[in-house]
């Protein structure tokens, strides 16, 4: 069977190694509740799943390479096509799993958005925000986004590692062992 430690390093250096301390993704005591609420606005559920869900689609075909070696591995002697197919649904598979993983850890990439609201919005700043207005609040706004953007871009990734981290070896491991047992299963009978 395959060795499930090369697996995990492999997807590891995927994803990368280094993952945030809680402290580093700042301190939710004092986060202001202007701050929960502009980050509810600005990283709504719909965007965030659709962020995600790309995310996960380009990580996981980054690994179909790997798994399809892992899966040739397995099965030397099976058709280039049963290969594919193997390694597509293990693509597959994992994919939904992950993205699962990830809309149910939604509340805590808002937390941690809170954090970079607070960094670069006073509270009374976020609460023009929040109603919309048209005030300099606006214009700065439309100034820090971009930078927001590059920001917010890191801390998705950190934010994937920590949630990755430890499963997504397991993961792909679990439906590659379910996707061998199946392929077995066919060429018995």
């Amino acid at each position: 069977m395959l060795k499930k430690l090369s697996l995990f390093l492999v997807i590891t250096l995927l994803l990368g190694a280094q993952l945030p301390t809680s402290a580093q993704a700042g301190d939710a005591q004092a986060i202001p509740p202007e701050a929960h609420e502009l980050a509810a606005l600005t990283y709504t559920r719909a965007q965030f799943e659709q962020i995600m869900t790309t995310m996960t689609t380009i990580m996981t075909r980054s690994m179909k390479p790997l798994v399809t070696r892992l899966v040739k591995k397995e099965l030397p002697n099976a058709a280039p096509q049963k290969v594919a197919g193997i390694a597509g649904r293990i693509q597959e598979k994992a994919s939904e799993e992950i993205i699962q993983l990830f809309k149910a850890n939604y509340d805590d990439f808002l937390t941690m958005a809170t954090g970079l609201m607070t960094k670069h919005y006073t509270p009374n700043e976020m609460r023009e925000i929040v109603a919309f207005l048209k005030t300099p609040t606006g214009a700065k706004m439309i100034r820090t986004a971009p930078v927001m953007m590059q920001e917010g871009a890191v801390m998705g990734q950190m934010w994937a590692q920590k949630h990755l981290k430890g499963r997504a070896g397991p993961i792909v491991q679990k439906h590659l062992t379910a996707q061998l047992k199946q392929a077995e299963t066919t060429v018995i009978q």
